[in-house]
């Protein structure tokens, strides 16, 4: 297991920590992790419109998930909603997901 997954999946355990998703396009991976992590809020950025729009259907039937329309390289525009998020990563979601 890659030493990132490994931390990542500890903190994911943890109750009630926040994750910050950049780049979540239509939710495929978020909606993984919104089941591993029922007690955690997922804060997921796209830039994307159109991914958006998908996005928000998803996360309309999950609870924990916050939608935000922002540009990942500006974060003060999505700092509220991730108020200092407990575990980020950049793995590709095949790789992550096979270990958790």
């Amino acid at each position: 297991m890659p030493p990132a997954v490994a931390k990542l999946k500890f903190k994911l355990k943890m109750k009630n920590s926040r994750i910050l998703y950049l780049g979540s396009a239509e939710g495929n991976t978020i909606s993984y992790l919104s089941e591993i992590c029922k007690t955690n809020s997922i804060t997921a950025v796209e830039i994307s419109p159109v991914a958006m729009a998908e996005l928000l259907v998803l996360a309309k039937k999950k609870d924990n998930i916050i939608p935000c329309l922002c540009d990942a390289h500006f974060p003060e525009k999505y700092r509220i909603q991730a108020n200092d998020p407990v575990s980020y990563t950049h793995l590709r979601a095949h790789e992550t997901l096979r270990y958790l």
